[in-house]
């Protein structure tokens, strides 16, 4: 953890990108009519980016009046702005620019050697409105990364979105394509057949989502994976690339990575959505290690159960997925313990994921009376959050301490439930730590 002068650092520090009166490098990005001259610290360019540590140096600066001048004339403005507030306050905010182009900015990143921005989500880019419009080779270096962090038929779902995009009369349910289209998007698709790992789609996910466009795969590849499905510890001859890391990926039958992200960010004590334009780069570096403690449906579903393997674990989360198939929950910052009281804290909460597919459509609802956000009784019916806002096995939400109901129902029955034990990570990623050096998320190092 860092300590308050190191807080106190980091502040000062992004302050200077709006406060501060004492530039001395001037940079003169764009052409012409878009051009746009940016006040900078050199030493805060050097430290941040190794593009600027070797520009800068001595050898190519020019320096009038006592002021480094440089020129940017093949970066736009509104890139260079998003990316000289990144270099001082290690955020990213679309706000100022919000038609900004998303692989603009990704592509100046790299350039500027910004690596850490660049390497936080290639998930991004598949995401970015003008993805449809990347180059083909773009694509291709894209999908032999490792790192996506996606689920495969996601990658093969935005492979083909490109692929329609580039032959448009192929904007059409595929039960109405001619053999001819299958062809067309066969030759538009070849180059990034090989580096799509067919076989790590599920078959289920296979017959859905990659069954209407086979004929568009080229013959031996299709065998390959039929027989692989069917037989699946035969040999064949298409190679059988590795699956991906899932970056922040649970151990968890209801919750996944993209989840993960977003209960990091409300412990982090972030009301904001992370998948918002605004924090697209912002979402993907989960600073807490999420452990599970239990599974209904493998350790049981009783609350002695519960106590038994969560009780003195410290902080954790709550998830529960309803028989309506809505995902529900909690976050206690402070120990279960069968203390038979109510736990006062100001940092727990409750949420609700929807149906776990739409991250734009979440509810959060923290704490308005600490005094009785945590229910620590042992009874059947009294384990949870607030005067009923969460009862965990007595299967109500009824607001009572927290800002605002999760459910328009009252009651739920429980399909499952899991709960997470919350450390930090030792070290988090620089969107978080100035939240994190106060203390207030209440979580222990690992």
């Amino acid at each position: 953890m860092l300590s308050e002068p190191h807080k106190t650092l980091l502040d000062d520090i992004a302050k200077l990108y709006t406060l501060a009166d004492d530039y001395n490098v001037s940079i003169e990005v764009g052409e012409g009519r878009n051009m746009e001259v940016f006040k900078a610290h050199s030493v805060i360019l050097r430290a941040r980016s190794p593009y600027f540590k070797l520009a800068l140096s001595q050898t190519w600066v020019k320096t009038f009046d006592q002021m480094i001048l440089f020129k940017k004339p093949n970066m736009t403005p509104d890139v260079f702005r998003v990316l000289l507030r990144y270099i001082y306050t290690g955020q990213v905010s679309f706000t100022d620019s919000p038609d900004l182009d998303l692989l603009d900015l990704i592509l100046a990143a790299d350039e500027l050697v910004l690596v850490e921005l660049v390497e936080q989500d290639p998930e991004l880019i598949f995401r970015a409105p003008d993805f449809l419009s990347l180059e083909e080779e773009f694509l291709v270096a894209l999908l032999k990364r490792d790192d996506l962090g996606m689920e495969e038929v996601s990658v093969w779902e935005h492979v083909i979105r490109w692929g329609i995009a580039r032959n448009p009369l192929l904007d059409k349910p595929p039960e109405t394509w001619t053999i001819e289209d299958f062809d067309t998007l066969r030759n538009t698709l070849s180059s990034t057949f090989p580096h799509i790992r067919f076989f790590n789609i599920s078959p289920a996910d296979f017959y859905y989502k990659v069954r209407p466009y086979k004929k568009s795969l080229p013959p031996k590849l299709r065998a390959d994976i039929k027989k692989h499905h069917y037989v699946p510890d035969a040999e064949i001859e298409s190679v059988i690339l590795p699956p991906r890391i899932q970056v922040n990926k649970p151990d968890s039958v209801i919750i996944n990575a993209n989840h993960i992200v977003l209960l990091a960010r409300w412990i982090g004590g972030q009301d904001d959505n992370p998948f918002s334009s605004d924090n697209l780069f912002l979402c993907r570096k989960v600073p807490y290690n999420f452990k599970l403690l239990l599974r209904g449906s493998r350790d049981g579903f009783d609350s002695d159960v519960f106590h038994t393997l969560c009780d003195y674990q410290g902080a954790t989360v709550v998830i529960i997925k309803t028989g309506s198939g809505q995902i529900i929950g909690g976050y206690n910052p402070v120990n279960w313990k069968s203390s038979g009281e109510w736990i006062a804290t100001t940092e727990s909460f409750i949420f609700n994921l929807n149906y776990g597919n739409d991250l734009l459509n979440v509810k959060l609802s923290r704490v308005n009376d600490r005094a009785g956000a945590i229910c620590d009784f042992k009874g059947l019916r009294a384990t949870g959050f607030g005067g009923g806002d969460l009862k965990i096995f007595g299967h109500m939400c009824n607001r009572a301490s927290y800002e605002h109901d999760i459910l328009n129902e009252t009651t739920f029955t429980r399909e499952e439930y899991e709960v997470f034990k919350i450390t930090r990570k030792k070290h988090p990623p620089p969107f978080l730590q100035k939240r994190m050096v106060s203390g207030h998320d209440g979580i222990a190092d690992y």
